[in-house]
């Protein structure tokens, strides 16, 4: 057996274990409700005048008017009041909610993201 006999043997099993090792190590997500939070996670909002924009599926809503697009709201928003995006329910998506955020904050706005805070009458249903 010649050198690069030996040294193509080493190359092939430094290979198959760089394959094994990268089975062995998997990733993985907690699954979570985008507009609830656990304790500790939550500061208040304590502006004077924030304009409160709740994201449905399909639609923006800000002081009782929708709009199908984050350019038609964006017309209408205040430039300096902050803007705190809340979800109308559960079944708004991540994505969506992540869309409304950076067409407004492509618009210079300070835009937050609103949580309702998880309550104890609310843990103890999901623990059911």
């Amino acid at each position: 057996m010649n050198y690069k006999s030996f040294i193509d043997i080493l190359f092939i099993i430094l290979l198959a274990t760089l394959v094994m090792l990268t089975q062995s190590v998997q990733l993985g997500a907690v699954d979570t409700a985008l507009t609830t939070l656990g304790a500790g996670g939550i500061s208040p909002v304590s502006a004077d005048d924030v304009q409160i924009v709740i994201i449905r599926q399909d639609e923006v809503e800000l002081d009782g008017t929708t709009w199908k697009t984050c350019d038609e709201l964006g017309k209408v928003i205040r430039p300096n009041d902050p803007v705190l995006l809340v979800t109308a329910d559960t079944d708004v998506s991540h994505h969506r909610v992540m869309h409304v955020w950076s067409e407004l904050r492509d618009r210079d706005l300070d835009v937050k993201l609103g949580a309702r805070p998880r309550t104890a009458r609310a843990n103890s249903q999901e623990q059911h």
